[in-house]
């Protein structure tokens, strides 16, 4: 399989960046080759300007260059993946400017379009804990967001989200930091190993 991965953070030590290389770990033990999209070492324009807005009376969109390429890699590709930090409740602009400019009409949806890969899987990580997030109906949110919002959305129904929640790690003992640390990287070892 061949998995188009997307990943964003601004830090390169940051710990999404950690998810994402032990994602990719995990994914080629199993055989997958996977091709990375690190956005903002790439410093992907997130803006939607006017030659990548779709026009829906026409049959025949061309996209910018730096779109038109992207889409390219996708097409061959089996699975889409996004690794972000949740910013707001929900993706950073960078990589939610990468989807409106991306996954777009013509190229991901709409005329006769249905699914332009097989799977998508997004791991989002967030600060505050699994509780509040229950409490306040952000989990739910954010998975409507993503998995119908999105994905749904151009044609893929095997889509997941993977929430890695309490990163800053509130009150777990500084002596069980490290393994604490390590379940997330675990996790997503197991993601990228059973896509």
């Amino acid at each position: 399989m061949r998995i188009r991965l997307i990943v964003a953070h601004p830090r390169k030590e940051a710990l999404t960046m950690k998810v994402a290389e032990r994602f990719i770990n995990g994914a080629k033990e199993k055989g997958h080759i996977v091709d990375v999209v690190d956005l903002y070492r790439e410093e992907f324009n997130p803006v939607l300007f006017e030659k990548d807005e779709p026009d829906f009376e026409s049959k025949n969109n061309v996209y910018s260059e730096t779109v038109m390429k992207e889409v390219k890699h996708i097409e061959e590709s089996d699975a889409l993946v996004f690794i972000f930090p949740i910013w707001w409740y929900g993706m950073p602009a960078i990589m939610k400017g990468y989807v409106d400019r991306v996954i777009n009409y013509g190229v991901a949806y709409g005329q006769g379009k249905d699914g332009i890969v097989d799977k998508v899987r997004f791991i989002g990580l967030g600060g505050v804990d699994r509780n509040f997030y229950k409490e306040q109906e952000f989990t739910s949110a954010i998975n409507i967001q993503l998995n119908r919002g999105i994905s749904n959305y151009f044609g893929i129904q095997d889509t997941e989200t993977h929430l890695f929640l309490n990163t800053f790690a509130e009150g777990i003992d500084q002596k069980e930091i490290k393994n604490y640390y390590n379940t997330f990287l675990d996790d997503a070892y197991q993601i990228g190993h059973d896509l």
